[in-house]
């Protein structure tokens, strides 16, 4: 019977952090009332003939970009009770923090020293396990027919209903678009993994990895005012 664990790569993208203040050494002129007025809106009298100055004060709050990304476990192991269909205990849990206004993307990547996209044994190179043919838009049932193969599946996504997976891409694939910020707390996502052993795969441990990545959608830099 095959051992099979896979490993997770967790790459965290943290945006720079900044706030900008205006320097405290900095004012504007005072207002002084001109006994001629003039057309500057500054200068006025009330109802009562009571002349007054204005001055306007802008209030500026700056929050803290943010873009972070964290996983609830360094290793997924896949086991089985049959020696044909691996599976994970438990979903990974990938967490998505990001404070920006128009949402960010998740991808996923095969990345893997000796094949990328495959779990390979860690004795002997030459034995492999690819992955399956399907794709996070069309994923598809995993074969054992003439190789062994495994994949991913998004919990709660209908799309993988049925027992489809899809297979990492070394290139990597979006599997989450978000279009607003996140709480705090962050947004969830969950992930499966499997694999479907062909009849005389040869025994012993095989690895991958696969690596996260979030990054935020573009957003339009607000225009300095004059």
């Amino acid at each position: 019977m095959s051992n099979i664990s896979k490993t997770i790569a967790v790459l965290g993208v943290v945006a720079g952090l900044g706030v900008a203040a205006l320097p405290l050494s900095t004012y504007a002129a005072p207002t002084v009332w001109s006994q001629t007025g003039g057309s500057d809106t500054t200068y006025g009298s009330d109802e009562d003939g009571n002349h007054f100055v204005k001055k306007d004060t802008d209030i500026k709050l700056t929050i803290e970009d943010v873009l972070s990304i964290d996983t609830d476990a360094t290793e997924v192991e896949l086991t089985s009770t049959d020696g044909t269909e691996y599976t994970n205990a438990a979903p990974l849990n990938v967490t998505v923090v990001s404070k920006n206004s128009k949402g960010y993307n998740l991808t996923i990547a095969g990345t893997a020293d000796t094949n990328p996209t495959s779990l390979t044994n860690t004795v002997t190179s030459s034995d492999q396990i690819t992955a399956g043919a399907g794709t996070f838009t069309a994923p598809a049932a995993l074969s054992n027919a003439t190789t062994s193969e495994w994949g991913y599946s998004i919990v709660g996504n209908t799309t993988f209903d049925g027992g489809l997976y899809a297979g990492v891409k070394p290139g990597g694939e979006t599997i989450k678009t978000s279009t607003a910020s996140t709480v705090n707390a962050g947004e969830k996502t969950q992930i499966n993994f499997a694999a479907k052993i062909k009849d005389g795969q040869a025994s012993g441990t095989y690895k991958g990895k696969v690596t996260f990545t979030a990054t935020n959608n573009p957003n339009t830099t607000p225009t300095p005012e004059a």
